[in-house]
């Protein structure tokens, strides 16, 4: 059985207004509190709104944990939407688009994942595929950008060389002992970065990298011998 779709339900733009607030402070206090924590009745007084109309929007807690979901993801490809949008050259999108990586794990922990998969696991998997088919279409197009541009070689599979890419992030992103550790994930996260470009680019693509990339794998001159 397939998963369903998740997006959010048509309203009127007053009420879709109120709605998308709703969310937006629910997903806060799901953040602060954990999912499995928070009940109907803490969102509604964190909303200061009444139960009744708390449930005029959502059928169960079950269905506020789901729309929650949808409109973070939402969020979060409208921010990788933007980012394709802003950048003409594939090198200086694939930077932004880790940077923005970094950005959105320092909000949003993976251990909300786990509480996720544990207790709303048709909503994990609807996350997990959806994740999984942006991340591939974006990385793809940025392959295919970066071919015609000459900064990528062209002996590549795109749908394997982007599965590379998905997988560097989401092994680093869901690794338990990273949780801990932010500054040695971020550094991580770079470091995979470093090696997929080296892996992709040509060496107009690499010299470019070089330039434009703070790394520092990219630049080893800026490494500072042990004393």
């Amino acid at each position: 059985m397939g998963i369903p779709d998740l997006s959010l339900p048509a309203m009127s733009p007053l009420n879709q207004d109120h709605h998308q607030s709703i969310l937006q402070r629910a997903s806060g206090l799901f953040k602060r509190c954990g999912i499995k924590a928070v009940t109907m009745d803490d969102v509604s007084k964190d909303l200061s709104i009444s139960k009744k109309t708390l449930y005029q929007y959502f059928k169960n807690k079950g269905d506020l944990v789901q729309q929650s979901v949808a409109y973070v993801f939402l969020q979060r490809h409208n921010e990788a939407l933007a980012i394709q949008a802003k950048h003409d050259n594939a090198v200086d999108e694939l930077i932004a688009l880790n940077e923005n990586i970094i950005q959105t794990l320092e909000k949003h922990t993976p251990m909300m994942l786990f509480a996720l998969k544990k207790y709303h696991n048709k909503t994990y998997q609807w996350l997990d595929q959806k994740r999984k088919s942006v991340t591939l279409e974006i990385y793809s197009s940025n392959l295919k950008r970066g071919i015609d541009q000459g900064l990528y070689h062209g002996q590549v599979t795109m749908r394997d060389v982007s599965y590379l890419r998905y997988s560097q992030i989401t092994v680093l992103m869901e690794d338990d002992d990273l949780t801990n550790d932010i500054p040695l994930r971020n550094t991580l996260l770079s470091s995979s970065l470093d090696l997929y470009i080296r892996a992709i680019a040509t060496p107009q693509g690499l010299s470019y990298y070089r330039e434009h990339s703070q790394s520092i794998i990219a630049n080893p001159e800026t490494i500072k011998p042990l004393s």
